[in-house]
């Protein structure tokens, strides 16, 4: 009994059905990434910022929360990294970078009242509302904090 192949005319129709499946997919997939990695970005920022209240409150002493835009980092001072070693000395400041994995993010702005920095005092509160915009992927994510309460939220 002769065994069957493929057609060069079926192996053709396949690979075309496969790009054409491709050109659909690829853009939505690259913008899923970049709504991912904005959104992502973002969450860290707000949850770096709430970090460094709780820190505030229960070290009671100030902790700052400062934005570089044009390096691209913001620094949490008086907290150490969340992978820092066991026993790393108090005030051990905390750098974030968001530019590499899994963000991949460019922080373009911050402002807290004319200036890139937020401190909170030893109860938590803020010396001033503001914003930080971050961009990833061509999407652009907007950090607010509230002035009454310190609380971020991602818009």
């Amino acid at each position: 009994m002769a065994r069957r192949g493929f057609s060069l005319v079926e192996l053709l129709i396949a690979v075309a059905t496969l790009a054409i499946v491709s050109a659909v997919v690829a853009p939505r997939y690259a913008s899923s990434m970049a709504n991912y990695r904005a959104g992502a970005a973002g969450r860290r920022v707000a949850g770096d910022i709430a970090l460094a209240q709780a820190s505030a409150r229960a070290g009671s002493a100030s902790r700052r929360v400062s934005f570089d835009p044009d390096n691209g980092r913001y620094t949490i001072e008086g907290v150490a990294a969340a992978d820092a070693l066991p026993g790393a000395p108090r005030g051990v400041n905390t750098v974030v970078r968001l530019a590499g994995d899994p963000y991949r993010a460019n922080l373009i702005s911050a402002d807290f009242g004319g200036r890139t920095a937020i401190t909170f005092d030893g109860f938590g509160r803020p010396d001033a509302g503001g914003t930080v915009v971050l961009v990833a992927g061509g999407r652009s994510v907007t950090v607010r904090v509230a002035s009454e309460t310190g609380a971020a939220s991602v818009d």
